[in-house]
């Protein structure tokens, strides 16, 4: 099974139905949802997406869609550990 890091601008896409955008972002949560592929989020984006949505949907919709979200998200912890190793880490830089 493929693992996918998700993007915020990409569950926003979705969830906020932005023209456009929002056919490739639900095909890939679609997958996620039948179990073909394995998304993860940064606990972070949550506070974003809130914050964004609730322009969109109003706060009602976007906590029930936060809370929907859950059912096809692994929600990956920000701490000081993860940043520090994210700073020193091989990875390439753009």
């Amino acid at each position: 099974m493929k693992h996918y890091f998700v993007d915020t601008n990409v569950v926003i896409d979705m969830l906020a139905d932005r023209e456009g955008y929002a056919d490739a972002a639900c095909e890939l949560f679609d997958a996620a949802g039948r179990g073909e592929v394995h998304l993860s989020i940064c606990a972070l984006s949550y506070s974003t997406i809130y914050y964004i949505l609730r322009k969109y949907a109003g706060k009602e919709n976007a906590i029930s869609s936060l809370r929907d979200l859950t059912d096809y998200v692994s929600i990956l912890p920000v701490d000081a550990e993860v940043i520090r190793k994210a700073l020193y880490s091989e990875f390439s830089r753009l």
